[in-house]
């Protein structure tokens, strides 16, 4: 029988309609996840749960995180729904082509890539702490990036909003140590199918070429997907790390092992 590591867990995901989103909703209710799904598409977070394949249908909920209210209505109702929350991973985040080097970087661009980025994990961690210090337990995985560890060429704002991510992580583990409650996150490369604003802008050619370089770039010689990332942040909520806090897990198939020339 295949094991079913987060069996009666709790978990809450923001940003529930992307790309990971979707691919933890699929593994995490295969192993036995009770989920709560938010995002600020509710149509979207309603086509995630459809690839659900647990037992019990995730709770759907629209919530902007950029603003703390919403957070914490999300945060009131996953709560009460679910009878509490185990585990929190935040998997939104935006990456408009338009913002590239700082001197090319528009303040509206930068301030909104912060905003969603940073910001909201910020308040969606903020909403579901202090539950989790009450039942002195918790897991929360966030999705940083491979741009948290290294510098991105012409990517300035994501990747300071990335690298706040990777710290606001480091910070919330050592933290609430004491509290039971641990904090980690994962550090993808570029995905096959690149965010929705990204994607837009490119054109099949650009595409192609933004996936061979990729492949050029990881030693294992493909592109990351998003069930590489929903694999990592399984291992990170479940008992199998229950002894790892404040990590930063690649997944970007070695690229940032290796100096290339």
């Amino acid at each position: 029988m295949t094991p079913r590591h987060l069996e009666a867990s709790r978990v809450l995901v923001t940003g529930a309609g992307s790309n990971v989103g979707r691919a933890v909703c699929a593994l995490f209710s295969r192993h036995g996840a009770r989920l709560a799904l938010a995002d600020m598409d509710a149509g979207r977070a309603a086509a995630s749960a459809a690839a659900a394949e647990g037992d019990a249908a995730p709770l759907v909920l629209q919530a902007d995180l950029t603003r703390a209210g919403d957070c914490e209505r999300m945060a009131e109702e996953a709560l009460s729904r679910l009878g509490g929350i185990d585990v929190l991973c935040n998997t939104a985040g935006i990456d408009p082509p338009g913002a590239g080097r700082a001197h090319e970087t528009r303040e509206a661009d930068w301030d909104r890539i912060l905003e969603v980025n940073l910001k909201g994990v910020f308040l969606a961690c903020k909403a579901l702490l202090p539950a989790m210090i009450a039942q002195r337990s918790g897991a929360i995985v966030n999705v940083a990036s491979q741009g948290a560890l290294l510098a991105l060429p012409a990517m300035a704002a994501y990747g300071v909003s990335k690298a706040g991510v990777l710290q606001l992580t480091r910070q919330i583990a050592a933290d609430y140590a004491r509290d039971g409650i641990r904090a980690n996150c994962v550090c993808p490369s570029g995905l096959e199918t690149p965010s929705r604003d990204r994607l837009a802008a490119l054109g099949a050619e650009a595409l192609e070429r933004r996936a061979e370089a990729m492949r050029r770039a990881a030693p294992l010689g493909r592109v990351c997907t998003p069930a590489d990332v929903a694999w990592a942040m399984l291992f990170l909520a479940s008992p199998m790390s229950q002894f790892i806090t404040g990590a930063a897990l690649p997944v970007e198939g070695g690229a940032t092992t290796a100096l290339k020339f």
